[in-house]
């Protein structure tokens, strides 16, 4: 197997490649098999070349961020625009036309819950119920020791 050269991963279309891959959420593992080296050789190309770095680094921040907005998106619901292409025939000739309209998306409370719970964690947590302390229980058992006790005497 021919090895392979850090050099040929430092140029333009290749660091483009690294960010979409790293944008698309593979992992550096992942990333690494599709280059066709190990995870550690991954790892010591990113220490010795910052452009590699950099492409990986802001791959995944934009990927991160996209999702953040979505999810935001979904939460808090809002207009949004939709197009729809469609092709008629007229006299004989294809036409095809675009149009758009104005939707509404109502919030997602799933979202929300899960919005709410990773960026006010302090706030919103899922309460777990306090067990309940039955006093009949020590009750019954001083009981069971008086009887105890008077079948004895």
């Amino acid at each position: 197997m021919a090895r392979i050269n850090i050099s040929e991963w430092t140029d333009e279309n290749n660091l483009l490649r690294l960010k979409a891959w790293a944008r698309d959420g593979y992992t550096d593992e992942q990333i690494a098999c599709k280059i066709g080296i190990s995870r550690q050789t991954l790892y010591r190309w990113r220490q010795k070349e910052k452009m590699i770095d950099d492409a990986l680094k802001k791959g995944k921040e934009i990927a991160d961020i996209e999702v953040e907005n979505a999810l935001f998106s979904r939460a808090v619901g809002g207009y949004y625009t939709e197009s729809k292409e469609e092709i008629k025939t007229v006299d004989g000739e294809e036409i095809k036309t675009t149009s758009t309209c104005k939707k509404y998306q109502q919030p997602d409370v799933t979202a929300c819950i899960w919005w709410l719970k990773n960026r006010k964690p302090d706030y919103w947590f899922d309460r777990t119920a306090k067990p309940i302390e039955n006093n009949q229980d020590s009750q019954i058992e001083r009981y069971i020791a008086l009887l105890d006790d008077n079948l004895l005497n």
